[in-house]
């Protein structure tokens, strides 16, 4: 569980931040970073600003810019054959620059591109190439690896990209705006039942806190604070572009946490645990299932920091962990009505079984209204 906890927590959208800076050792061809722009049906105004300051010691390095049409970067990351040249001609980029070589530490490109869109929302990505004759095929070895050999074939620079929406003038990309507002109002509505709850917990006198009901308010006082650390992350978004890094980590490890406890909860309730059984059969397979759903979620995290391209917009559930995350959430669902239809025929009282019958037929209201009550 602690190399799970370890591996969300460095499981970070950067892909998503609106500022790209760093050192660039790159061959050939490196992507630098990539923001989803609006877009102005009419056609009339600058819907993006992408600002680029960038030094390098080496001659021949190029910025190129692209957007997510079929011809342009969705050709080049796609097709195998294309190579650098074919990545930087005139049919597949929205523009190239000519990066001139640093004579000295403050000699740096400098450039402001303005985009103009009326389809719709598109994704644009800033790339640096270094075109060289026989590049693609060269192979580097430790003795073919010469300072010569590196300074012809590779290439480095520091660089620092900022995208922005030009009337609005957000950090934002279009597909993440208002998440600000939403976390911040599911903080504070999951707060809100957290209190009523703990509150409900103070006056009880003679009735113990039922066990479902503690498993209950502890999920939901994840939700509070994993709505509460994005909403914090989402804010600092806005205001730095990049977002606020320990909040976000923090969120990742909870929403892991609470998508584990929930279907332990479903499972626990359609087994009638505490409701209207003592004893807990079948622990083995809550057990199993518990720990599949978690190597499920180390794998997805894993699967994203290792092997996903940062230019890629593919979802994260768009992999073999993610659907296996998703068939296994169908097969517990299956097994969750099988055995709650088998926990409700073998109660006798009707408040229990209209419980039951409700949590088939409404799993996500009753167990709010559970929560609530």
């Amino acid at each position: 569980m602690l190399l799970l906890f370890f591996v969300v927590a460095t499981w970070m959208p950067a892909a998503h931040a609106s500022v790209f800076a760093g050192f660039e050792i790159g061959r050939e061809f490196s992507f630098l970073g990539k923001f989803c722009f609006t877009w102005d049906a009419n056609y009339s105004h600058v819907v993006g600003e992408i600002t680029a300051h960038i030094r390098t010691p080496d001659d021949g390095v190029k910025l190129a810019i692209y957007d997510d049409e079929d011809a342009f970067w969705a050709f080049i990351s796609t097709d195998p054959s294309c190579d650098c040249t074919c990545k930087l001609a005139d049919e597949h980029t929205k523009a190239v620059f000519d990066v001139p070589r640093a004579s000295d530490a403050s000699q740096t490109f400098s450039l402001n591109y303005t985009i103009r869109e009326h389809l719709r929302p598109r994704f644009w990505y800033v790339a640096l190439a270094k075109c060289v004759p026989g590049g693609d095929s060269y192979v580097p070895t430790l003795q073919s690896l010469t300072p010569a050999n590196f300074q012809h074939y590779y290439f480095t620079a520091w660089y620092s990209i900022h995208m922005v929406q030009a009337v609005t003038r957000s950090e934002v990309p279009v597909f993440q705006e208002g998440l600000t507002t939403v976390y911040t109002v599911s903080g504070v509505l999951s707060g809100l039942l957290v209190l009523i709850q703990l509150q409900s917990k103070l006056r009880l006198t003679q009735e113990s806190f039922h066990p479902i009901v503690q498993l209950l308010t502890g999920l939901v006082a994840l939700t509070f604070l994993t709505n509460a650390s994005l909403g914090l992350h989402f804010y600092a978004f806005e205001l730095n572009g990049i977002g606020a890094p320990l909040p976000l980590c923090l969120a990742r490890i909870f929403q892991v946490i609470n998508r584990v406890g929930m279907l332990l909860l479903a499972m626990l309730i359609a087994k009638g645990w505490t409701i209207n059984a003592i004893a807990l059969h079948g622990r083995t397979w809550l057990t199993t299932v518990m720990l599949t759903y978690s190597v499920l979620y180390l794998s997805l995290a894993v699967w994203y920091l290792g092997y996903v391209d940062p230019a890629s917009t593919l979802y994260m559930y768009d992999s073999v962990p993610g659907l296996a995350i998703c068939s296994l959430q169908i097969i517990v669902y299956a097994w969750f009505v099988q055995h709650l239809v088998a926990t409700r025929a073998k109660e006798d009282d009707i408040a229990k079984r209209r419980f039951f019958l409700q949590v088939k037929s409404h799993p996500e209201g009753v167990l709010s209204k559970t929560f609530g009550g």
